[in-house]
Formats: structure tokens, C-alpha cells, sequence
């Protein structure tokens, strides 16, 4: 998964050699506060490409609804710094360079999609031409976003920079630094603006401010669901309690009848409590297959949440319970106390 939170990206809008953003990385890793650094050719939610892709032995590979397969070319450390897990195999390494052979990292959706149901280290496949070099898949890397934040299924790989030409233009500089990325928004601008003099701009931000627009709706309707969701949830504790307490008050005759008979107020208590709680613990069954059963229809307004959330369905189930538990107990502990006398004379 791409873990946006904390990384700083840095471009700019002059073509510039390649071997300024090589210097800056140089210079930018031994920032006081940086973690990592690295390099690519492309930027998540601004720039993307996209090649053919042609595995030896098959006449086509399958197409998926958000196009592709899209690349990005990358330096050894830039899954480290973006926050991109390897999922198996490994990553690039300053050995992966020029006249060593071709490698790439491929993302569970392309190996899914080519490989189903196979081991995809070790596999080939081309770029462009069939008389294109092999490259060896060498990783496995979670998903990450390319335009937007709900992109349709799309394949993407992962190049070593090092091994393309040296034409090859780098875009973005990555740093991930150890603490609050807008610590050292200024650090890297002036690096950058110091390697370049004459560089009009440099644009140094923190990665999340690409995406926090795309996430402006999201947010709202997290509130609007969480806040209607809690007052849901206080409506039917606060009638569940009722009810209860009411239906329980309304025994206080029958209790003390059978206080009289010789019933211990422990088991009456009991009594009450399981009967109160037998009616919840019905309805609650009955809820949880109905939200199982209509989840779908909620999926499509939620982002990066699953509509059968355990989390919240114990959260609901534990809070309903704990109103039945009290509002029983409360009552039932005061019934059992009625004059055993004074419920006979009533009878």
C-alpha cells in the first residue's frame, strides 16, 4: 500500500539534466530529519505512462477497466520512501544499473492478471517489442493509486532508473523525513534552489496535499455517516432502555408473588436479566444478517472501508447488550425487593 502520510515530494517545471536531481539527492539524504530519499520518472495523482507489455509464449494479456499496464522508473529507495510494500521478492539495488540484466516490481494486480495462481518471481516479459530484453520480475508490490484515489483495476511494474538510458529525464525527488514532512518543505526547496540558481520554481510539498482534495467529499461523508450512525445508536439504547425498564417495572407484582413462594431474589434477578437479554440478543442476529445482507449497497459510498467492519459491528452489539444487561438489572433488583406481603395482599 502506498503510505502517503509523511512523504514529501519535489519537481519542477523546468526540464532540467539529469544529473541535478542526482546531486540534490546526494545532498537532500543528508538533511538533518531524512530518513530516505529517492527518484522517479512519473508522479502519483500528476504524471503516468503507459507501455505495452508482451509476455513470451502468449499472444495477449488480459485488459482491465483502468487501462494499461502503467510504469513508473524508480531508484533503489523510492519504495521505502513513498511507503510502497514489497510483498514478496524484493525491491531495486544500486546493483540493478546499466549492463546488468533487466529486473522488474510488479504490482499484486498485474501479477494476479498475468500469473493467476502462480509464482510470478522469476517471470519475463518485455516492453514494447518482442525483441526487447526480458525483464525478470524480481518483486511483488502492493497496489497504489495512479490518478485517483478510486481508480479502476489497472496493472502497473516498476523499473530500475539505473538501468534506462542516461536521457531518461527524472520528474520527482522523494524524501521521507522522520518527523512532521512540512519540517522540512523549506530544507529541500532550498537545496534544490541552490544546485539551480536560475531555476524559477520548485514545487516541495508534502504527498498528502495531492490527494487531501480528492479526499474532501470523502471526509464529509465519513462525518455525515459517523454522526447519523451515533445518533442511531443513541435513539435505540435510549428506547431499548425504556422498554425494558418499563417491561420490567410492570413485573414487580409477579416478582414479589414469587418472593413469596420461596424464589431467592439472585435467581429472580436472573430470570429478569436473560429474558431482557434473550430479546436483544434476537433482534441483534436478525440485524446482523440484514446489514450482511444489503453491505453491498453501502460499499460504493465508503472509501478504503469495508461495509462488514468487525470493528463496528462488535461495537454495536457490545453497546445494545450492555443497555439491555443494565436496564434489566436495574429494575429486577428493585421488584425484588417488594414486600412479598405486600404483592400477596394485591393478588
Amino acid at each position: 500500500m502506498t503510505s502517503l502520510q509523511g512523504a514529501v515530494s519535489a519537481w519542477t517545471l523546468k526540464h532540467l539534466p539529469n544529473g541535478f536531481f542526482r546531486r540534490a539527492l546526494e545532498q537532500v539524504s543528508r538533511l538533518p530529519g531524512v530518513r530516505s530519499a529517492g527518484l522517479s520518472l512519473g508522479v502519483p495523482f500528476n504524471w503516468s505512462y503507459g507501455a505495452q507489455v508482451i509476455v513470451p509464449g502468449r499472444d495477449s494479456i488480459p485488459a482491465l477497466p483502468g487501462g494499461g499496464p502503467y510504469f513508473m522508473a524508480v531508484s533503489p529507495d523510492y519504495f521505502a520512501t513513498v511507503g510502497v510494500t514489497l510483498l514478496r521478492g524484493r525491491g531495486f539495488t544500486a546493483n540493478d544499473r546499466a549492463g546488468s540484466p533487466r529486473v522488474a516490481v510488479i504490482d499484486e494486480t498485474m501479477a494476479g492478471t498475468i500469473w493467476p495462481g502462480e509464482n510470478p518471481l522469476g517471470k519475463c516479459f518485455k516492453v514494447q517489442a518482442d525483441t526487447a530484453p526480458c525483464n525478470e520480475v524480481i518483486g511483488v508490490a502492493h497496489n497504489a493509486h495512479r490518478d485517483q484515489l478510486r481508480d479502476a483495476a489497472f496493472m502497473s511494474y516498476y523499473i530500475a532508473l539505473d538501468q534506462l538510458p542516461p536521457t531518461t529525464e527524472i520528474q520527482a525527488l522523494w524524501v521521507r523525513p522522520a518527523g512532521n514532512p512540512r519540517s522540512i518543505q523549506q530544507a529541500v526547496q532550498r537545496t534544490m534552489q541552490t544546485l539551480a540558481p536560475d531555476l524559477p520554481f520548485a514545487e516541495v510539498r508534502p504527498l498528502q496535499d495531492l490527494v487531501d482534495p480528492q479526499l474532501v467529499s470523502w471526509r464529509l461523508g465519513a462525518t455525515m455517516f459517523s454522526v447519523f450512525g451515533g445518533l442511531a445508536l443513541v435513539l435505540a439504547a435510549v428506547g431499548l432502555f425504556g422498554v425494558l425498564s418499563y417491561s420490567v417495572n410492570q413485573r414487580r407484582q409477579e416478582l414479589g408473588v414469587r418472593t413469596a413462594l420461596g424464589a431467592q431474589s439472585g435467581s429472580l434477578i436472573r430470570l429478569v436479566v436473560w429474558e431482557g437479554l434473550r430479546v436483544v440478543l434476537v433482534g441483534l442476529s436478525v440485524g446482523v444478517v440484514i446489514a450482511i445482507a444489503v453491505g453491498h449497497f453501502v460499499a460504493p459510498l465508503l472509501f478504503e472501508a469495508s461495509p462488514w467492519d468487525p470493528a463496528v459491528f462488535i461495537a454495536v452489539a457490545v453497546t445494545l447488550v450492555s443497555v439491555a444487561f443494565f436496564a434489566s438489572l436495574l429494575p429486577a433488583r428493585r421488584a425484588s425487593r417488594v414486600n412479598p406481603m405486600e404483592a400477596l395482599r394485591s393478588e
